[in-house]
């Protein structure tokens, strides 16, 4: 859904296989960072929130913009963007942000520059 703007004027090729188009199996995709920034993300840890687990990481590095982990992730539909997540990093349970933006240059000012 981030990456098709659905209000283009005069539309495009695949339009309408989209309209209505729920996220897949209930699930969304967020960018996630680490609020320690000792630990990496790679892939397939486990997101928790209020200790049930909501989601998964999907692939991850070391964002030197931000000053920590950072990485893609797969939440169920409801859950809601901001702090209070639990990243499980091999057994050891990390404090996470989850957005549905990008943690770097959000509003894309510094690509307009």
């Amino acid at each position: 859904d981030f990456t098709v703007a659905m209000n283009k004027p005069g539309g495009f090729i695949g339009r309408d296989a989209l309209v209505g188009k729920e996220h897949p199996q209930g699930r969304r995709q967020v960018f996630i960072r680490l609020d320690d920034p000792e630990p990496l993300l790679l892939h397939d840890e486990s997101i928790l929130m209020d200790g049930n687990i909501v989601g998964h990481v999907t692939s991850g590095a070391y964002g030197h913009t931000v000053g920590g982990a950072v990485g893609l992730a797969y939440v169920l539909a409801d859950v809601p963007h901001g702090d209070g997540f639990i990243v499980d990093c091999a057994g050891i349970q990390v404090p996470a942000t989850i957005s549905d933006t990008p943690f770097y240059d959000p509003s894309n000012a510094r690509l307009r520059s």
